[in-house]
C-alpha cells in the first residue's frame, strides 16, 4: 500500500508545482551545472565561423536583332533542360582549377565541398552559393568561378547567352554561430531536465516533511500537528 502511495504521488499537476516549489533550490543547482559544462563546451570547442556568398546566372540564347529572330518558347525548354548540365560544368575540378590558379591558394576538393549549385524550378537560372571562413575569399571565389563558367559556356554553346544576375557580395555576418552548443537551447534542455530529476528525487523520498504534504497525500485537511519538542532546551 504505501508503495502504491509513492508511486502515485505526483500524478495531478498540482503536484509537480508543489514539488518545484519545494526542490528549487535542487532545480536551480542542476541549471547552473549543466549551464556550465555548455559554457565550457563552448569555450574550449568553438567552432569556425562560415562566410556565405551567393550569386546568380542567368542562361539563354543570344538574340540576332540583324535576323529579326525571336526567343521562341522551345528555346526557352531547351536552356531549361541544359541547366542540369550546366549545373555539373560549374563544379568540375578543372574549371575551378583554372579559375582560382593564380589568383587563391585553394584546392578544387575544398572549394566543391563548400559550393552548392542548384537551377531554380522552371527557369534558366542558376543559383551559386559558396561557404568559407574568410568572408572576403567567400566573395573573390565566386566571382573567379562565375566569370571562368561563362567563358567554358560560350565555347561550348554557340549563341549562348549567360550573364550574373546578382553579383557576389562580400559577407557582413557568419551564417552560423561560433557556439557549438547555443545558450538558448542549453537553457531549454536544461529547465526540464532539472525538473525532472527533481521529481524522481521527490518520488524517491518516503519521508513526510510538512502538512501540506501529508494533505496531499491522504486528501483530507490536517487538523492538529504534534509539535516537536527540544528537551534540552525545556530542561
Amino acid at each position: 500500500m504505501e508503495n502504491n502511495i509513492n508511486l502515485d504521488k505526483f500524478i495531478d499537476k498540482m503536484e509537480i508545482i508543489y514539488c518545484i516549489k519545494k526542490r528549487w533550490k535542487l532545480i536551480l543547482f542542476i541549471i547552473i551545472i549543466l549551464m556550465s559544462i555548455i559554457y565550457g563546451i563552448n569555450k574550449f570547442g568553438s567552432k569556425d565561423l562560415i562566410y556565405q556568398s551567393k550569386s546568380t546566372i542567368f542562361i539563354g540564347k543570344e538574340e540576332n536583332k540583324d535576323k529579326n529572330t525571336v526567343y521562341q518558347n522551345s528555346d526557352v525548354l531547351m536552356y531549361q533542360s541544359l541547366v542540369k548540365s550546366y549545373e555539373y560544368i560549374y563544379k568540375t575540378s578543372d574549371l575551378i582549377n583554372s579559375a582560382l590558379k593564380g589568383n587563391i591558394e585553394k584546392s578544387a576538393e575544398s572549394v566543391k565541398k563548400n559550393l552548392k549549385v542548384a537551377s531554380m524550378t522552371d527557369t534558366q537560372i542558376l543559383e551559386i552559393a559558396y561557404n568559407d571562413k574568410n568572408p572576403n575569399d567567400a566573395k573573390k571565389v565566386l566571382e573567379l568561378l562565375n566569370d571562368k563558367f561563362i567563358k567554358k559556356v560560350n565555347s561550348l554553346v554557340p549563341n549562348s547567352n549567360v550573364e550574373v544576375i546578382e553579383k557576389p557580395q562580400k559577407p557582413k555576418a557568419p551564417i552560423n554561430s561560433k557556439n557549438r552548443i547555443p545558450y538558448i537551447i542549453g537553457i531549454l534542455f536544461s529547465m526540464p531536465v532539472s525538473v525532472g530529476i527533481a521529481l524522481l528525487v521527490e518520488r524517491w523520498n518516503d519521508y513526510i516533511l510538512t502538512e501540506e504534504e501529508l494533505e496531499l497525500l491522504v486528501g483530507k485537511p490536517i487538523l492538529t500537528v504534534v509539535p516537536k519538542i527540544n528537551i534540552e532546551k525545556v530542561k
